[in-house]
């Protein structure tokens, strides 16, 4: 096995020398090889491709391995009395280590190849950043490095995103912008490191409820869907805890999710363009920075618009009591683990009075206002005679009128 890395050799007999300066780390090849019958480490760097052996097996004082999950150990040799400090990837680490350990250990046969010389691929610093602006640039027959932490892929054409982009498991940034993208794959929720994931000027449509119920909900920080043909957001987005820009301008919106003040670390949000009725009443909750709501319609006129008040209780009202007890119970945030999944779902997801928060899902009041106050400073271009249409969800006259 062979890793590319940065590697400081130290010399424990000059380590007593008070002028002696620790060596700066070198760009280096480490691999475990075969020589003969023994397992050797084989380290190269670009003055020396030929590289050095050291002997494994009962020539290891030590392997320091605490670090090694941020990509850093130490290999301690009896002889030559040298430390091996490495610095690499985590990932490529823990594989190293492993290796090592088998090769030390003989609990699992390894497969090891011959020592040869480096080439220059061996020591170049894994590719992090990609941008392709041309379907000439775009790899259709060699694979993304796996190292990629930001990949731009613009003007190619895409119909859909493809396994190996999600594969990529260091990816923090995908943008896909100006594409043929009719559809977000579910294997997106999944990408345990994804900070920003922009798609502007693809042809999305509807998005999967749970789209965002995943690994990705406590990562991504910036969503742009703008410029595509989506009708509503899933449900999911919600759960995206540290999410701070959301751009869906220039869709096809009718309605936001009621429930939008749960994402409360968002600061920027770009409703423009789209065909909403109304915005949440209960936007004022959040600590937006800025909001883009212009050209858009606002029809819906400001009364009292229904009033459910049914005497016979039904599966749905009996739902609504489930989720009123849990919520005095305080389950809403601990031990939600151990509820049924459809009560679970219903926590998660269901609309709160926008007064008291109580769960509402059948017996509610909706009303709507204009000029809604507490948003005053935070609308930006927005409607241009300022009568935005506030939709507020209550429990009860008493809310609604408070």
């Amino acid at each position: 096995m062979r890793i590319t890395c940065d590697v400081s050799v130290l010399s424990r007999q000059l380590a007593g020398h008070s002028n002696m300066r620790q060596p700066r780390a070198v760009r280096s090849s480490l691999a475990i090889c075969r020589q003969g019958t023994d397992a050797v480490l084989h380290h190269c760097t670009a003055h020396n491709k030929q590289g050095n052996e050291y002997k494994v097996l009962k020539n290891l004082v030590g392997v320091f391995s605490k670090f090694a999950k941020e990509g850093k150990f130490t290999i301690r040799l009896k002889e030559p009395k040298l430390d091996l400090v490495v610095k690499t990837d985590p990932l490529q680490a823990q594989g190293f280590l492993k290796t090592l350990k088998a090769c030390v250990t003989g609990t699992a046969k390894v497969q090891l190849s011959n020592v040869a010389p480096v080439t220059q691929s061996h020591l170049i610093k894994p590719k992090t950043s990609m941008v392709v602006n041309s379907k000439q640039e775009y790899p259709i027959t060699t694979a993304f490095p796996y190292s990629l932490e930001h990949l731009m892929v613009n003007n190619c054409s895409l119909t859909h995103i493809e396994a190996r982009m999600l594969r990529l498991k260091r990816l923090q940034s995908l943008i896909l912008t100006n594409n043929c993208i009719n559809e977000l794959p579910r294997a997106v929720t999944a990408m345990q490191c994804l900070r920003e994931l922009s798609l502007p000027g693809n042809r999305i449509d509807r998005l999967h409820p749970d789209i965002f119920d995943g690994p990705i909900a406590n990562t991504l920080s910036k969503l742009d869907l703008s410029n595509n043909e989506i009708m509503y957001l899933p449900r999911s987005v919600l759960l995206l805890q540290h999410l701070a820009t959301l751009s869906v301008g220039s869709n096809k919106l009718r309605r936001l999710p009621h429930n939008i003040f749960r994402m409360r670390t968002l600061k920027y949000l770009d409703i423009s363009s789209n065909n909403l009725d109304s915005l949440p009443f209960c936007l004022s909750k959040l600590r937006l920075q800025e909001m883009k709501a212009r050209h858009n319609p606002f029809d819906l006129k400001p009364e009292i618009l229904q009033e459910n008040n049914d005497q016979m209780p039904s599966l749905l009202s009996l739902l609504e009591l489930s989720l009123r007890k849990c919520a005095s119970n305080k389950l809403v945030t601990g031990g939600i683990v151990c509820l049924p999944r459809t009560l679970r779902d219903s926590i998660r997801f269901c609309c709160r009075c926008d007064h008291c928060s109580a769960p509402i899902m059948q017996h509610c009041i909706l009303t709507t206002r204009t000029n809604n106050f507490l948003l005053a400073e935070v609308i930006r271009y927005g409607d241009e005679d300022g009568n935005e249409v506030f939709l507020g969800y209550f429990c009860s006259k008493s809310c609604a009128f408070k």
